[in-house]
């Protein structure tokens, strides 16, 4: 599957308006991303991305709920000064 098309949006969020705080669009683009990694960690596929670093614990819990190996680092500060980022790795099921 093409990088590009591998998560895409069913419909597109109008959460970019002053009716949502930064914080209230930041929780939203959490839980898509969450949702997101659910069916990704359904796979038995290794896999690595960057997520966002208010994911980091959920996908931790996320992953020994079933029974994956993941290593979640953050991003070095060049490359993400905000730190909003992080890498995660995912073991492949054998």
């Amino acid at each position: 599957m093409d990088r590009e098309q591998e998560f895409n949006c069913v419909m597109p969020f109008w959460i970019d308006t002053d009716a949502y705080t930064p914080r209230d669009q930041e929780m939203f683009c959490a839980g898509y991303e969450f949702c997101q990694m659910y069916e990704r960690m359904k796979l038995p596929a290794a896999y690595s991305t960057t997520i966002h670093r208010e994911n980091e614990s959920r996908f931790r819990m996320m992953a020994g709920r079933m029974k994956r190996q993941v290593k979640i680092e953050p991003c070095e500060t060049e490359h993400d000064p905000d730190g909003t980022w992080s890498y995660f790795d995912m073991e492949e099921v054998e």
